[in-house]
This record gives C-alpha cells, sequence and structure tokens, in this order.
C-alpha cells in the first residue's frame, strides 16, 4: 500500500479519485494477443461489468469482459481459450454494444443481458419464429 504523504493532489484530484473509488472505477490490465506469441498489454481505468466464462456463453471457448470505463465508453474483451487470441472493442454506448454485429463476430445475447442488467437498460432477444 502506498504512503498517501507521497502523493500531492489539489482538490479538485482528489474529489475525483473519491468519486472514482466510489464508483468502483479501478485499473484493468488485460493482455492483447494474435496467436499467444505477441502479447501487448493494456490498461485503462473502469468498472467491470460482466465477466462471463467460458461455460455460460453459446460459444464454449471464448471468455468475455465488459467494462465502463472513466470516459463513459463501454470495453468489451474477447479471449478464445483456443486459438489463443484476445482482442479489445471500444463501443461509444450501451446501444452500440446491443447493436454490436461484427462481420466476424457477434457478442452472445448473455453478455448483452449481463450488461443491460447493471446499467438499467432493457434487454429483450427478438426471436424471428
Amino acid at each position: 500500500m502506498s504512503d498517501p504523504k507521497r502523493w500531492s493532489f489539489s482538490n479538485g484530484d482528489y474529489t475525483e479519485m473519491k468519486q472514482q473509488n466510489e464508483n468502483g472505477f479501478k485499473r484493468i490490465e488485460i493482455e492483447i494477443s494474435r496467436d499467444r506469441r505477441h502479447i501487448v498489454k493494456k490498461a485503462f481505468t473502469g468498472r467491470i461489468l460482466a465477466d462471463l466464462d467460458e461455460g455460460i456463453c453459446g460459444d464454449r471457448s471464448t471468455r468475455y469482459l465488459v467494462a465502463i470505463t472513466k470516459g463513459g465508453n463501454f470495453a468489451v474483451y474477447g479471449q478464445n481459450s483456443r486459438t489463443g487470441r484476445s482482442w479489445l472493442t471500444v463501443y461509444d454506448s450501451f446501444d452500440d454494444v446491443r447493436d454490436n454485429n461484427g462481420a466476424d463476430w457477434e457478442l452472445p445475447a448473455e453478455v448483452i443481458a449481463a450488461v443491460a442488467a447493471e446499467v438499467g437498460e432493457p434487454y429483450v432477444v427478438e426471436l424471428d419464429i
């Protein structure tokens, strides 16, 4: 634990840090890789909204972590244990997360539902049956 006397904050900085701590914001560090060999570590300040492992989503090999960033964006991190590939996609809003329809992949409904519950947004999977 750091010594609080070592750090000096203006009143505004201290208030902002206190609010971040009260809102559950913390430093989140992730590893991005295309092939398990070339890893780039990235970090940001945010609050984790959902952390769903491989068994919960229909895809048995991908884990999803979704966080809201201190800037108000939604960071979606995916990690495939079979291929070793991991990625980070940043969205401007929950609507963008919900409407995600990437060319290569789509967020599982379970991930979107977990995030919706955390941010108080309605989410229903519409069936075309």
